[in-house]
């Protein structure tokens, strides 16, 4: 991706590509990029943000007051704008597909015997939940740090597949 004055990659649920205010819609932002092309460029996303498959947005923006930190949000879309051509701000997309990630194990050193008692674990205070589907009626529950570390690769590749498709948008338009 080649940034022309330096700036950041931020990226946006899919309320964005239905009219959703930018500045509520943003889940992650990279770090600071200096002017010129850059490759693998990873961005942290927030805690909790991505709890369904859905179609992520990844928007270059300009740090307009050159202070090095993404100030889009704090100012209400008036500083660090995006990158735009002739129509209007460059974007890519991604989807994103959350999947389970409830494999079942079986230990075969130890003979296997029927459980007589169910306990349910509670996720720990001030923790986000995720229900998955995973075919039972009910679901189940994990905390959103088990979620995002059992699936950080599906994340990772889809934040890089924006980010080499946006690449590619911002390489063609100049």
């Amino acid at each position: 991706m080649t940034l022309p004055q330096g700036g950041f990659i931020a990226v946006h649920n899919q309320s964005y590509l239905y009219g959703g205010d930018p500045t509520q819609t943003a889940i992650g932002i990279s770090r600071y990029l200096p002017a010129g092309t850059h490759q693998n460029v990873s961005v942290t996303l927030v805690n909790g943000s991505i709890q369904q498959s859905q179609t992520l947005v990844a928007i270059p923006s300009q740090d307009t007051d050159n202070n090095q930190t993404y100030d889009y949000v704090r100012s209400d879309g008036f500083r660090d704008v995006p990158y735009t051509d002739n129509n209007g701000a460059v974007t890519d997309r991604a989807a994103v597909t959350v999947a389970s990630s409830t494999t079942p194990t079986v230990d075969l050193s130890s003979p296997i015997t029927p459980a007589t008692t169910t306990d349910t674990p509670q996720p720990a205070a001030g923790t986000d939940t995720v229900r998955s589907s995973t075919g039972d009626a009910g679901g189940s529950e994990k905390s959103a740090t088990q979620w995002l570390t059992g699936n950080w690769i599906i994340i990772l590749v889809a934040i890089i597949v924006i980010v080499v498709v946006g690449s590619y948008l911002l390489v063609r338009q100049a």
